[in-house]
């Protein structure tokens, strides 16, 4: 709540307008609370950008004895932005809007050490595919957006990220994600 309260001061110091909604995105009862808040709010939204996800690094062999980490990671990755989307979609139709999910390059190029996290972004690519070829005849935009490893709090703590050069700035990722919406692409 501090940091999304942060940040709209630092966009109204900038002369724009903003409005923070603090929200548990793993909670279906405060999603539902969420959608209502927007709705009788501002009608609507014009773009939903799916962009909250929780990762887990860790071996399958590692992972036998968890499969609490499995389904906290599909709630918030899928099951969210999913609930959100179906809840958000009338007033997105109608305005012609956008919906973007925020993915990564490894639902494209899966590797180890991820099976908790990459089937959630798996299969948040598809509800995408389905949702474009819905909805591409009443003009709704879906985006897909396939991001490396971006240096952000969520990679952190794991040790072997560190010393990497290659990562991806925020700043570069959200640009990836407002030229999708700007130029309406179905895949970046």
């Amino acid at each position: 709540k501090d940091e999304l309260n942060d940040l709209v001061n630092q966009i109204h110091t900038f002369g724009g307008q903003a409005t923070a909604m603090p929200t548990d995105l793993s909670s279906q009862d405060e999603i539902d609370a969420l959608i209502h808040q927007v709705r009788d709010t501002f009608g609507g939204v014009d773009a939903l950008v799916h962009n909250a996800a929780r990762s887990i690094r860790r071996s399958i062999a590692d992972s036998m004895e968890r499969n609490h980490d499995f389904e906290r990671t599909m709630r918030l990755n899928y099951f969210a932005p999913v609930r959100l989307t179906l809840g958000l979609l009338p007033g997105l139709i109608e305005r012609q809007g956008s919906v973007i999910m925020v993915l990564t390059l490894g639902v494209l190029m899966p590797g180890p050490f991820f099976g908790a996290y990459l089937p959630t972004k798996a299969a948040l690519d598809i509800f995408g595919d389905v949702l474009a070829s819905e909805y591409a005849h009443q003009n709704l935009h879906v985006g897909s957006i396939y991001l490396p490893l971006v240096k952000t709090a969520m990679m952190a703590p794991t040790k072997e990220y560190a010393e990497r050069v290659d990562l991806m700035t925020p700043e570069k990722a959200a640009h990836m994600i407002l030229d999708g919406i700007a130029y309406r692409k179905r895949r970046v």
